[in-house]
């Protein structure tokens, strides 16, 4: 089989328009964080966050869909002080065998 670069563009669609926000455990609080922008670079969606309300040590990060449910999580381990920070997921779409 053959993977065609339109499937490729509707994952990326699909997943983009999904994506609702990202979930933060800051000293121990969990707190939601609407996502600052979203781009596509070549195969990977990067999906980036402001943290700029809140300070303390990020333990924990997830993106979310829509219905709350987890697309990607995993620890952290990071202290944000007071000024702004940039936290980013890039998400690989990896397919092999693509014609255009």
């Amino acid at each position: 089989m053959q993977v065609h670069e339109r499937l490729i563009k509707l994952l990326f669609q699909t997943l983009l328009s999904n994506v609702q926000k990202g979930r933060f455990l800051i000293e121990g609080v969990e707190r939601d964080i609407d996502i600052f922008k979203t781009e596509q670079l070549g195969n990977i969606i990067r999906v980036m966050f402001y943290l700029d309300d809140f300070s303390g040590a990020v333990t924990h990060a997830a993106l979310l869909d829509r219905d709350n449910a987890i697309l990607v999580s995993g620890p952290t381990n990071f202290y944000k002080e007071n000024d702004g920070f940039m936290y980013v997921f890039d998400i690989p779409i990896i397919a092999e065998g693509v014609v255009a």
